[in-house]
């Protein structure tokens, strides 16, 4: 046989000891020979070499004999190797779990697979697909010019922070935080020109920094919190259906008898229910 490179022998070999599952290492390999042997004392041995007038790496040496069983455990099955075998299909299906991956490779190709080297080759082909983070952030003015040219009346606003000595970096906000929240309904202030509060509502979750950048930025808006979040913090301490008919029949009360009545039914299944609610001013969760 004939190689072009010595690197394409050496590929060669590592396919042959992953296929039939053999200890091969390389001995002596340069640019001028390459030898190969099975793990001792078995004979299994390859030698290719140089041939200058010819331009080919020729093998010259090759005793193919085994004299053991497949052995799991195969030196060559590195994350190049997965990215070439198994690139394609990770790319059609790109939530492939890792323990899947690792269990699909294995079986089919009956060798140890390692699941970090899983991992990694899993982020190399998307990465391939996708293209890295680093590539992607200078196309970011780009795509913000492309939405704004699309979509009549959308507000873009890209922020970034450098720091010096290190790579940029780029995030939607820091964290729900009162300062993020700050800057997102300031944005949405000018988007919807809210210059009276009054006629607005804002419905939410309870987070604390949230709720206090509503009451600053607009003191005369309603602010009103969404039952299913109340709901979810009540369960975890008050649980059964009649409980969660009860609050959302409450919810739901559009007058104050209905309100009162609903609050009364609560109060006779479990008080401390009840005083629970109690503790939550109506207006934020009930209509």
């Amino acid at each position: 046989m004939e190689f072009k490179t010595h690197a394409l022998f050496r590929e060669a070999v590592k396919e042959h000891a992953i296929k039939w599952g053999k200890e091969i290492k390389f001995l002596k390999s340069d640019k001028r020979q390459v030898r190969a042997t099975c793990k001792s004392p078995y004979p299994w041995t390859i030698y290719c070499s140089y041939v200058p007038n010819d331009e080919v790496y020729r093998v010259k040496t090759f005793i193919d004999e085994h004299s053991y069983v497949r052995s799991f455990k195969v030196l060559w099955v590195s994350t190049k190797w997965i990215v070439k075998k198994y690139s394609e299909r990770i790319r059609k299906n790109p939530t492939w779990p890792i323990p899947s991956l690792v269990d699909t490779i294995q079986s089919e190709k009956t060798v140890q697979v390692n699941p970090q080297k899983a991992y990694r080759a899993k982020k190399i082909s998307l990465d391939m697909l996708q293209g890295s983070a680093a590539k992607q952030f200078p196309m970011l003015n780009s795509y913000a010019k492309e939405i704004l040219n699309t979509n009549d009346g959308t507000t873009v606003i890209i922020k970034v922070k450098l720091v010096v000595g290190s790579e940029v970096a780029y995030a939607v906000v820091e964290k729900e935080k009162k300062k993020t929240w700050m800057w997102f309904l300031e944005l949405l202030g000018e988007d919807l020109k809210i210059e009276n509060s009054f006629r607005f509502t804002f419905m939410s979750d309870k987070q604390k920094g949230l709720i206090d950048s509503v009451s600053t930025l607009f003191p005369n808006a309603s602010h009103r919190f969404c039952v299913r979040h109340l709901y979810n913090n009540f369960k975890g301490e008050f649980k059964g259906l009649v409980m969660k008919d009860i609050l959302w029949k409450a919810a739901k009360a559009t007058i104050m008898p209905h309100f009162t009545t609903a609050m009364e039914e609560m109060k006779a299944v479990n008080k401390k229910a009840y005083e629970w609610l109690c503790e939550r001013p109506p207006v934020n969760w009930s209509k």
